[in-house]
């Protein structure tokens, strides 16, 4: 014998009860995406929302992007709008508590500066100024080779790519990844530092999700022939000149900090900062003689190995680490306050 009308009705809004508790203690927890899922059974049991339900689900996506700024997204946004729209369409304000009340309408009243702050995030996420560098072949390396932390010249032979035109500064990191991990801060145009060679991979992650493309690392031998002014190089010692202080920050003239991005003259091919303000890492595994032995054309490094490279010298060395040749390996979790990276993209 089935069940009669009202017997479901009750069943139903007892299940739909249970849910809604779950989404509260989702939320009490700050674990919105579990709230969110829970809400939604709940509507869909129910058939429809009711105040009580709009009011936690508004509460849960306004706390959601504004603890993470991963989470500020469109479809949240719009999301936000319609359970906003629900809830003043079933509320009555004078039999509705107050103080919830006005909770829901400084939400609303936020909306148009929240979007605004979105389409700028947007932009500092997909305006990433990438330069183009034709392929060709260099010298890659020394003469002056010295236990593998600069390679002995030998001759390599790269297609065309795009990189950086700039390091990775704080602000596109807190755009992407909703922190800042620098030890720098309150200097959005700085580069990001403290960023492990995993944590850089986590962050190009979410930017191709965001924007479609394919960034990624530099292999080490794009970041030096990059660095050398490509097939415009002059053969300048550091990126851009023989004279570092108008190209680099490092020992002598940077006052022991980071500088924002794009101070100094760029190189030949309008690359700023290659040298000096932060060593950027590279895709590469680091191997003291991998270059010298194997087959010189698009090479990407070592299939393995406990070190990663990374290149161009800091705001805190000597004018001779901060070569265009220079080079250093460390293990791929550490966190440095002189190391982060730049962006390449295949052509």
């Amino acid at each position: 014998m089935g069940l009669s009308k009202a017997t479901f009705a009750q069943t139903t809004e007892e299940e739909a009860e249970v849910l809604y508790e779950n989404a509260e203690k989702a939320y009490d927890s700050k674990d919105y995406a579990a709230c969110e899922i829970a809400l939604v059974k709940c509507i869909q049991m129910l058939g429809s929302t009711n105040p009580k339900i709009d009011y936690l689900r508004i509460r849960n996506l306004d706390d959601e992007v504004t603890d993470d700024v991963s989470k500020v997204t469109l479809d949240n946004y719009t999301l936000l709008q319609n359970a906003i729209a629900d809830f003043f369409q079933k509320v009555n304000k004078s039999t509705y508590p107050e103080e919830k009340y006005k909770q829901i309408i400084a939400i609303k009243l936020a909306i148009p500066d929240l979007l605004s702050h979105y389409q700028q995030l947007q932009d500092l996420i997909k305006n990433f100024s990438m330069v183009y560098v034709e392929g060709g072949s260099f010298k890659m390396g020394s003469m002056n080779a010295v236990n593998g932390y600069t390679m002995q010249e030998h001759r390599v032979t790269l297609s065309s790519f795009y990189i950086g035109k700039y390091d990775v500064t704080q602000a596109q990191w807190k755009a992407v990844m909703g922190n800042n991990p620098s030890n720098f801060q309150n200097c959005d145009d700085c580069p990001v530092e403290q960023v492990s060679w995993n944590d850089v991979q986590g962050f190009i992650q979410k930017l191709n999700q965001e924007t479609g493309k394919h960034y990624r690392l530099p292999t080490e031998a794009e970041w030096e022939y990059a660095a050398a002014g490509g097939n415009k190089s002059n053969g300048y010692t550091y990126s851009g000149s023989n004279d570092i202080n108008s190209v680099a920050w490092y020992k002598d003239n940077s006052g022991n900090k980071t500088h924002p991005v794009g101070q100094k003259q760029a190189n030949e091919l309008g690359i700023y900062d290659m040298n000096g303000n932060v060593w950027q890492w590279c895709q590469d595994w680091f191997s003291a003689d991998y270059y010298s032995k194997q087959p010189t054309e698009n090479q990407q490094g070592p299939p393995s190995g406990s070190l990663r490279v990374y290149r161009g010298g800091s705001w805190d060395l000597a004018a001779r680490h901060c070569r265009v040749t220079g080079r250093w390996g460390v293990d791929p979790s550490s966190r440095l306050n002189y190391l982060g990276f730049r962006l390449a993209l295949a052509n």
